[in-house]
């Protein structure tokens, strides 16, 4: 195989042509052999070229680890061809073409990428910055998923973790970020360390419900100084497994995590960003905090969260729940909504016959029309399937009755339908058009 030309003549799709035909190694001969093109990072032909024929051929590329760094040499194709193998396990959900996971390549690669993290503390990593954090990056991503497949690191773990905690303190500062923190946070190497400490340090509480010392003083330290909304955010990726594992460190700085009315407090991310099956932390709450913040305006995913929960998971609030909401200013509106929203919650393909999802759900709306019979936003019951027509209708024409009658009562027009003589609607000067 021949160096390809510097002018970048020699596409990616022939290079990728080349190393099926002539092997993995003879293609990292030929990128090493070639000037790096110029340009920046995500511009360099090489570069190109080398994360399409590792995306094309996963496998033959993953094989020997170790050979293909060799191979390669400079800092910026090893870089390149780490990421993009991470790239390309993370889509397949890290198992190979038979669903095994990939527990002794991710031992392997990170025990390469350990060793550009020692090239770059050692002041021999790229001419680019972009680069170098390309290459924190990707051991990060492969510290993390061997910590989750319980795969063998290949690096001395304390050194690791004491390399994570060191780069997430160099990182934290008093910033707040408005839109999404912990997706600003992951996008940078200081927030994935954070993440990739988590994943490590939460997982060996279980014994004890105690957070190893090192993460114990470090998330400790973020929480008390409540400073950098990014960090916190991260935090509040983690709440659910914190509060089943490591119950100790998660119950003493409860107050802190789930203050709902910190704008930055972890308990923010956790409501908004994680999914519907996670009910255990709402039941955590200080109550008083959690009727205000529904009555005053919460954001619709957090009226999605608590709705779920009211429908799937009913024990994690008290008997007394939507009895309280209701009561004060603001208070009908925030149960009308949360109504509307278990109504989207519930199954909309064909079922046969009322489900108990179903008939959840009927027992909210029952007990929310004798709290206050003006709700809003039930309607949407009807497009769910399953649900009992008739059940539905009888509780329709009492929502709907109580809402005209309030409406017009404000004029002083009204005819209940507690009169037994039905309601008749105002006279307009438009004649009704029978619908045919």
């Amino acid at each position: 195989m021949q160096p390809y030309p510097d002018r970048g003549e020699s596409t990616a799709t022939d290079f990728v042509a080349r190393c099926k035909e002539h092997g993995v190694l003879a293609g990292t001969a030929e990128l090493a052999a070639g000037a790096p093109s110029q340009g920046h990072c995500f511009e360099r032909v090489d570069l190109k070229m080398l994360e399409d024929a590792v995306f094309a051929d996963r496998a033959a590329w993953a094989a020997d680890v170790e050979a293909v760094t060799g191979a390669l040499g400079t800092f910026d194709l090893c870089t390149v061809y780490l990421q993009s193998l991470y790239t390309v396990w993370q889509a397949a959900g890290f198992t190979d073409a038979d669903k095994r996971p990939l527990t002794a390549a991710c031992t392997t690669a990170c025990t390469a990428a350990w060793v550009l993290k020692a090239r770059l503390d050692a002041g021999d990593g790229s001419a680019g910055p972009a680069i170098d954090e390309r290459a924190r990056y990707t051991l990060l991503h492969l510290l993390r998923n061997a910590w989750v497949l319980g795969a063998d690191l290949g690096v001395d773990e304390s050194a690791a973790v004491t390399w994570l905690a060191a780069t997430v303190r160099a990182w934290t500062e008093p910033v707040s970020v408005r839109d999404a923190p912990s997706i600003a946070a992951a996008a940078i190497s200081g927030g994935l360390a954070l993440t990739a400490f988590l994943q490590w340090a939460v997982p060996r509480a279980p014994d004890t419900g105690r957070l190893p010392a090192e993460a114990d003083t470090l998330l400790t330290g973020l929480v008390t100084d409540g400073r950098d909304g990014r960090a916190l955010a991260s935090i509040g990726t983690a709440l659910t497994p914190l509060s089943r594992h490591a119950l100790t460190w998660y119950t003493t700085h409860r107050a802190a995590l789930l203050d709902i009315t910190a704008p930055a407090a972890p308990i923010h991310t956790w409501l908004r960003h994680l999914g519907d099956a996670e009910h255990a932390v709402l039941g955590d709450l200080d109550p008083g905090q959690t009727m205000d913040y529904l009555r005053t305006g919460a954001p619709k995913e957090v009226f999605d969260r608590f709705a779920a929960t009211l429908l799937r998971s009913p024990d994690t609030f008290g008997p007394g729940f939507l009895t309280e909401l209701i009561t004060g200013s603001g208070g009908p509106a925030a149960v009308s909504t949360l109504l509307g929203d278990i109504a989207h919650f519930l199954p909309r393909e064909d079922v046969a016959g009322p489900l108990p999802l179903q008939q959840r759900a009927f027992q909210l709306w029952d007990q929310v029309l004798d709290l206050a019979d003006a709700v809003t936003d039930a309607g949407h019951f009807v497009f769910a399937e399953g649900v009992d027509q008739r059940q539905w209708l009888a509780r329709t024409l009492r929502t709907l009755r109580a809402w005209c009658c309030r409406r017009r009562c404000q004029f002083d027009q009204c005819r209940t339908w507690s009169t037994g003589a039905g309601w008749q609607p105002l006279q307009t000067t438009r004649p009704h058009t029978p619908i045919t």
